[in-house]
């Protein structure tokens, strides 16, 4: 076949439409019982964010905050290099109005953080 003449039409073979499926699937095609039951996010999915309150929060016995297991490790000396702690960490226990600012900005609707010995985010009504 020319590939430069322009009244010869190529048309695909059958194998080129496997492959290209195969391609797109990132692998040989899978039976149909091991087939994800759809392949886009549903419109009516909420995404949500968590994190993990030691390593976010900081605020290190700040407004009568309790001790976490966390502090007690990360305070005992000769454990964790640098003498490390999550002593400030992020920063969201002072910055939670801007932490606030970027879930908003990012449209995040559902957002809480692990357990922990202080107060809670868990915003549950979608954000403007």
């Amino acid at each position: 076949m020319g590939f430069t003449h322009s009244s010869r039409p190529r048309m695909p073979k059958r194998s080129a439409h496997f492959y290209y499926q195969v391609m797109r699937d990132n692998g040989f095609p899978l039976p149909e019982e091991q087939k994800p039951p759809y392949r886009h996010i549903p419109a009516s999915f909420n995404w949500s964010t968590a994190s993990a309150s030691y390593q976010i929060e900081g605020s290190w016995r700040a407004h009568g905050k309790g001790l976490s297991k966390w502090d007690k490790f990360a305070h005992t000396p000769f454990i964790v290099g640098n003498d490390d702690s999550g002593d400030i960490a992020c920063d969201s226990y002072n910055k939670t109005d801007e932490d606030v600012e970027v879930l908003k900005m990012l449209k995040v609707c559902h957002t809480t953080t692990s357990p922990y010995p202080g107060p809670g985010l868990c915003l549950k009504s979608p954000t403007n």
